[in-house]
């Protein structure tokens, strides 16, 4: 089957006219702040067409293009380049937004029956916004400080206001095509967990020259346009980094350096699909020399913050700025470093053979020298969510799919400049031009500034054809034809193969402006098998009510963005019922996450014991080199109400929550945890510790809230000295006692005010009269 890369594009044929709207420019604010369907349900979609200005057939798309009488100065602009799967036209939709404008991925919640509830705890990663199904569940906030407890939680999506007067012109192109293979959407959802008896709610814990211009397509199709403004945004779930940046520059000694920052849709990426990124990075690093960066956004479904077209496997958008042809010839003239620079550069003529303007990417500018370094973003690729691609090419790519690598060097490759525009209109400047252009020919001698007639790349003035370009207007017109063979520059592809990155496609990029650091074997070392992540949970506690616990990864791959579960089960062994999850965010090898949440009782239900226990990537999305321990052990939490109950624990490590009550506490083996939590009363309040020991590590947690006089210390820490006292009697002797201990009754008991007027309230007794000490006791 043959499918094409890149789909849309711009005939001469159709350069015929366009519908036009003025929308906005100069804003100040990156380009990710906008939310561009509400701009395109602003504007009408069938006004008259004028003479003169860009358009595309209305069967084959549908623009909202330029104002003229707002051209805009010279500049930068952004275009879009696709790559599709099947026949027919790519469309891309940037009405088709993914998600909201938020900085990370929702988190999923749950508010089942409420015997227990948690509260949100938030992620220093990014805020979250959290879904509250249940109003028995609270987004609750710990404010209490100086307590080591946890952050408030932004429950509402990150938005960016539009102004409301904007300066300056620019335009918005939607296009549409015939239906293609269907291409998977990425969408965050919410997921409904099972019924539970348990009901859970919380969030994690972790511990140059900045204008952008117009964003436009491989056609010249405008996208939209942002003048003079910053390169800052508000991340969404596409546009400008929603994870953390990352030079992709793997094992490499040259000093090009391709900088990739992954948008927040890569955390549902399938494994490998970073791996495939990074191969083509190092690629491009290890053949070009030139001491340059260049920022790449990359996007899973989705590219720049718009949804990939019906069939697409790839697209780009790429920031360009406008020269003449004389800046043009002198900077490559003055780039030249090869031998096939010389004579590429020799073949250019003095003056321009055409009539209009150049244009250059942004990366492209940066290696030619007319453009000084920027840590702002030269452009964006997407690659097709869904079960597309083989991302390993080693061993040849499996039947029915496409190789990954070759499309992403597709797509990395125009946002260096590898594209024609063969006289097409940028933001109402007619006769445009890309420096490709130049090498473009229909026969010797002679130049093409047409995509629709037969020309090829040639660098000795058209005497030698070393690849001839695509005519087909499904395609881009800077891509190879099918004669090139299984190329990863091809305009289309077959699936099933693998697509190289040839010799001619080398030679293209290097008299455009990059350097070549060699003439050796162009053929790319097929991509090792990506290695695997191995997710592990550890550091599973409680400090009362408060649990946290440690994702890691201690495989030699990256983990992607995962989900953490969170189980009860009713048995030690028994199967556990999610109750809720935890979104975790991607980790290199070796790295470690700390996530962490607050229980929440009801004082009304029967007494039982609980299995809590934590499973990393509960929805399977990691590919793991071992998927046989991404669960924790459990701890078993016993829980009463309001009544007078007798609780037993394990033979283990258990936390015991007697909520109210006369209750009779027995903890049994090991390090058990006596919970107090509830409103203190000596007569209906008071529990009775049958068997605290001290060398088994037992601890009794006094809630900071009930025993508030207490000195504040760390969520978990052990009481302060002098806050406690223990005598044979039980009285304290100075104003800072507070925790009183009766070693001749066990009877224990809180002072709020030490030796002041308030009288001690009793709220325990230990069976057996232990020496206590004050690190026995923490404050949660």
């Amino acid at each position: 089957m043959s499918a094409p890369l890149d789909s849309r594009d711009m005939t001469a044929s159709l350069l015929q006219s366009m519908d036009v709207r003025s929308l906005f420019t100069d804003t100040g604010l990156g380009l990710d702040s906008f939310d561009f369907s509400t701009l395109m349900d602003a504007a009408p979609a069938s006004d008259a067409l004028t003479t003169g200005q860009e358009a595309h057939a209305a069967s084959h798309e549908s623009s909202f293009g330029l104002d003229p009488a707002h051209a805009p100065s010279v500049g930068e602009l952004l275009h879009v380049s696709d790559a599709s799967v099947g026949s027919g036209s790519g469309a891309h939709d940037p009405t088709a937004h993914v998600g909201a404008h938020a900085d990370a991925m929702p988190i999923q919640t749950v508010h089942p029956a409420s015997h227990l509830s948690v509260t949100d705890a938030p992620t220093e990663h990014s805020p979250s916004a959290v879904a509250t199904p249940a109003a028995t569940a609270t987004n609750a906030t710990e404010t209490t400080t100086p307590f080591a407890t946890l952050a408030s939680l932004d429950t509402a999506p990150v938005m960016a206001s539009v102004p409301a007067a904007l300066a300056g012109p620019a335009a918005l192109v939607q296009e549409a095509a015939a239906p293609a293979s269907p291409t998977a959407e990425y969408i965050p959802t919410a997921v409904t967990a099972p019924d539970a008896p348990i009901g859970i709610d919380f969030s994690p814990t972790d511990s140059g020259d900045g204008s952008l211009g117009v964003l436009i397509d491989g056609d010249g199709d405008i996208v939209s346009a942002l003048s003079n403004s910053t390169s800052s945004s508000t991340a969404g779930s596409g546009g400008s980094a929603g994870t953390a940046s990352s030079a992709a520059t793997a094992a490499t000694a040259s000093p090009f350096v391709i900088n990739v920052s992954y948008d927040a849709s890569v955390g549902s990426a399938p494994a490998g699909f970073k791996a495939g990124v990074a191969a083509a990075v190092q690629y491009f690093q290890s053949q070009f020399t030139d001491h340059v960066t260049i920022n790449i956004n990359v996007g899973y479904g989705e590219v720049g913050g718009y949804t990939l077209g019906a069939g697409a496997l790839g697209e780009s958008l790429t920031y360009l700025n406008s020269y003449s042809y004389a800046q043009v010839k002198a900077a490559l003239t003055a780039d030249a470093k090869t031998a096939d620079d010389a004579t590429a550069v020799a073949s250019l003529p003095i003056a321009s053979p055409v009539s209009g303007t150049f244009w250059e990417s942004r990366a492209e500018a940066k290696a030619t020298g007319l453009l000084g370094a920027s840590t702002s973003v030269d452009g964006y690729v997407g690659f097709a969510a869904g079960n597309w691609f083989d991302y390993d090419n080693s061993n040849g790519v499996t039947a029915g799919q496409y190789d990954f690598f070759g499309v992403v060097a597709h797509e990395i490759s125009e946002v260096m400049g590898r594209s024609l525009l063969v006289g097409g209109t940028i933001g109402g400047i007619a006769n445009g031009y890309y420096p490709l252009d130049l090498f473009h020919y229909a026969a010797s001698g002679v130049r093409d500034f047409a995509g629709t007639t037969p020309g090829y790349f040639s660098i000795n003035a058209g005497a030698t054809n070393l690849d001839s370009f695509n005519t087909n207007g499904n395609g881009d017109y800077g891509d190879w034809a099918s004669s090139a063979g299984n190329d990863a520059f091809n305009a289309f592809s077959a699936s099933g193969v693998v697509d190289t990155v040839s010799s001619s496609d080398l030679r293209e990029l290097d008299v455009l402006g990059w350097d070549r650091g060699s003439t050796g074997s162009t053929t790319p070392v097929p991509p090792p098998a990506p290695a695997k992540a191995d997710l592990v949970v550890s550091g599973l506690s409680f400090s009362g009510t408060h649990f946290s616990y440690h994702v890691g990864d201690t495989g030699a791959g990256v983990a992607t963005a995962s989900t953490t579960g969170i189980y009860v089960a009713s048995t030690a062994s028994g199967a556990g019922t999610l109750i809720g999850t935890i979104a975790a965010g991607a980790l290199s090898a070796g790295g470690s996450d700390t996530e962490a949440g607050t229980l929440n009782f009801a004082t009304n239900s029967a007494p039982a014991t609980y299995y809590f226990s934590v499973t990393a990537d509960s929805k399977n999305v990691v590919a793991e080199s071992n998927e046989a321990n991404n669960s924790s052990g459990a701890i078993a939490l016993v829980v009463g109400n309001s009544g007078n109950n007798v609780l037993t624990g394990t033979t283990g490590n258990d936390v015991l929550f007697g909520l109210g009550g006369n209750d009779t506490l027995t903890g049994g083996a090991g390090a058990d945890q006596f919970v107090f939590n509830t409103a203190l009363n000596k007569t209906t309040n008071v529990s009775t510790i049958v068997d605290f020991s001290h060398a088994e590590g037992d601890h009794i947690a006094l809630d900071h809230t009930i025993f508030s006089t207490l000195t504040p210390v760390a969520l978990g820490a052990a009481l302060t000295a002098n806050n406690f006292y223990a005598s044979g009697n039980g009285t304290a002797h100075l104003a800072t006692d507070h925790i009183l201990y009766n070693s001749a009754t066990g009877a224990l008991s809180y002072d709020a005010d030490g030796t002041g007027a308030a009288a001690a309230v009793q709220f325990a007794v230990l069976t057996h009269h232990p020496t206590l000490v004050a690190s026995d006791f923490m404050l949660v």
